[in-house]
């Protein structure tokens, strides 16, 4: 308490009968400011702790005990260490979840006129004239932060994992911030939220729980939760604390599916070596998403020996001269792909989360008078013409009959760098002008007959 005068009366033994002693006590009489006490309304306690910056409102309601003196009144919040003042609201309830992690006083000032330094970012121990503050309420306002998490080494947030009895144990990093006096990691069905597992703590192993999507979460709080176990749903725990992002895990088995062309068929024949490019584009279905895929080239002997692996789904064979070789669907994770070129196509399937597409695509390759008897017999081409080219900014395609047109532009490497469609049309115009200067292949597909024409195409 601190009233006007700055003398301190140490009880009846210390007075002294003098002028300045008197006028001082005199002051000191004068100064009648009484704050009284306050606690929490229905408990009377003076401190309470609260969980801020939940979204959760929670308001504090205070009680005045004893008589107050002063003609003016008012509310004072200051930071528990320093004294700093925060704020000066105008009265209960005190609703303090905005404010963040720390801890604050709550003060009843009854104050006379002529009060000084009552401000926010001033100090309550400077304060200056005739006021009482009553006792304090103390309020801890925690926060839990649990900050983000993601695979160690990649920063992914989504992963798959390989069902095939062989541990996959995954290390998630926690990046700051991350704050609460209490941790734990929380692992969830990704469809409904079930809580299924309370671990300790990264590595996870989850090769055990079969094929499924989970979430896994990590978990900061303050004082006790209820809900959280296992068979609970993580949406019903209640208490102080944060959750992290999720870390998705695709619990799969390694599949291939299925491979064909574009049109479905999965027999085709090229002509290899005139310097035209032959780009196939292979589609795949019923595969595992999230584990790798990569497209092999076999021929067509009785261990169809691997000549190659592809990791694009679009394969151009022109340099592979004569001959006929099979492109198969490769589903797998752990394994260097490298390390099977020149192996049977079996070796594959010898594999731990390996799986091999039954069938294939067989592709024969013909040359010289072959590839003439492949031109005659071959009449289905789209007959079109392409201008400008060289281009710069744009292409006009001009077909000698409407089709339902898909342009596909590929690089040297057989990437897919643009595609687009258009519908019943005899005119097409493809913007080329975010393309990097070079040379292209640029294939049309009729999407209703399934002809198609390829040709070259230089990029400015």
């Amino acid at each position: 308490m601190k009233k006007l005068s700055t003398i301190r009366q140490f009880g009846a033994a210390v007075l002294i009968a003098s002028c300045c002693l008197f006028v001082n006590s005199q002051a000191q009489a004068q100064c009648m400011a009484d704050a009284g006490g306050i606690e929490i309304t229905g408990s009377g306690a003076t401190s309470v702790d609260i969980c801020a910056g939940d979204g959760m409102g929670d308001p504090i309601e205070v009680t005045m005990t004893g008589v107050g003196m002063g003609t003016e009144s008012g509310w004072v919040i200051t930071d528990n260490t320093s004294g700093a003042i925060l704020a000066l609201p105008p009265g209960p309830p005190f609703d303090l979840d905005g404010a963040g992690a720390g801890i604050c006083d709550i003060w009843y000032i009854r104050y006379e006129p002529g009060l000084n330094g009552l401000m926010t970012g001033e100090n309550v121990a400077d304060l200056d004239g005739c006021f009482d503050l009553s006792n304090a309420i103390t309020v801890n306002r925690f926060q839990p932060l649990a900050g983000s998490i993601s695979v160690a080494g990649s920063g992914a947030t989504e992963v798959g994992i390989c069902v095939d009895g062989v541990g996959d144990p995954l290390e998630i990093s926690v990046e700051a911030p991350s704050q609460g006096a209490s941790s734990g990691w929380v692992i969830t069905d990704n469809t409904d939220g079930t809580i299924l597992a309370l671990p300790p703590g990264p590595p996870f192993d989850l090769d055990g729980a079969g094929v499924g999507v989970c979430d896994i979460w990590y978990l900061r709080y303050d004082g006790s939760l209820s809900g959280l176990e296992v068979g609970q749903n993580v949406a019903d725990v209640e208490g102080c604390f944060d959750l992290s992002n999720a870390v998705t895990v695709y619990r799969q088995e390694a599949e291939a599916g299925t491979v064909a062309l574009h049109d479905g068929t999965t027999e085709v024949s090229i002509c290899a070596g005139d310097g035209t490019g032959d780009p196939l584009d292979v589609q795949v279905a019923g595969y595992a998403e999230f584990l790798s895929y990569r497209y092999v080239i076999t021929d067509n002997s009785a261990d169809n020996t691997i000549l190659a692996i592809s990791d694009s789904p679009t394969i151009d064979l022109d340099g592979a001269g004569e001959g006929i070789c099979l492109i198969w669907g490769w589903s797998y994770t752990g394994l260097t792909p490298e390390d099977f070129i020149g192996e049977p196509a079996d070796s594959l399937e010898l594999e731990t989360c390996s799986d091999l597409t039954e069938g294939f695509i067989e592709v024969t390759r013909l040359t010289g008078a072959d590839c003439e008897i492949l031109a005659l017999t071959d009449q289905q081409e789209l007959s079109f013409q392409m201008a400008p080219n060289p281009a710069t900014d744009q292409v006009q395609i001009q077909l000698a009959q409407s089709a339902d047109l898909e342009v596909q532009v590929f690089d040297l490497l057989g990437r897919n760098v643009k595609q687009q469609q258009f519908e019943a049309s005899t005119r097409a115009r493809l913007n080329v002008a975010d393309l990097p200067a070079g040379t292209y292949l640029l294939r049309m597909v009729d999407q209703l007959s399934g002809r198609t024409a390829t040709s070259r195409l230089i990029k400015r």
